[in-house]
């Protein structure tokens, strides 16, 4: 994988151009699907507080990541990841196996640093945002 300081590509693109969802045979990502337990994402959760939690390892983010990117909205800027997720979203998690080809991988995508963003849609914003007011009353919440 190959970027520029200010560039910026979608990860469904290797090297800002290769299809991702063909990676399993072109060995780049080479996790083939399975029947992976799944979780629901909360509001906070990062990739790397999923691997914690899940695995007390939060350098298996990238793993997490790689499993999910048919799931997930993820693209490169200016060399990090960005994975976007939606509120309440059904994400795999890794098994056995997957953990040892992840750490036989020599991937670049491996090495990235992750950002995680946890999207609201604008019916659950509405909710978050009515409930937090209950609480919170008299002070004006805006979530945007």
């Amino acid at each position: 994988m190959t970027t520029n300081e200010n560039s910026s590509c979608k990860i469904t693109e290797n090297r800002c151009g290769a299809d991702l969802s063909n990676l399993v045979e072109e060995g780049a990502v080479r996790y083939v699907s399975y029947n992976r337990p799944k979780i629901s994402v909360l509001m906070g959760d990062t990739l790397a507080g999923i691997a914690s939690r899940q695995f007390r390892n939060a350098n298996l983010q990238a793993l997490i990541a790689d499993i999910n990117i048919g799931r997930t909205r993820q693209d490169i800027v200016d060399g990090k990841r960005i994975v976007r997720m939606k509120l309440g979203q059904q994400i795999e998690l890794p098994l056995p196996q997957d953990i040892v080809l992840f750490y036989a991988d020599r991937s670049d995508l491996r090495l990235m640093t992750i950002i995680t963003i946890v999207e609201i849609d604008k019916p659950d914003q509405e909710a978050v945002q009515s409930q937090l007011g209950a609480i919170l009353s008299p002070h004006h919440i805006s979530i945007s």
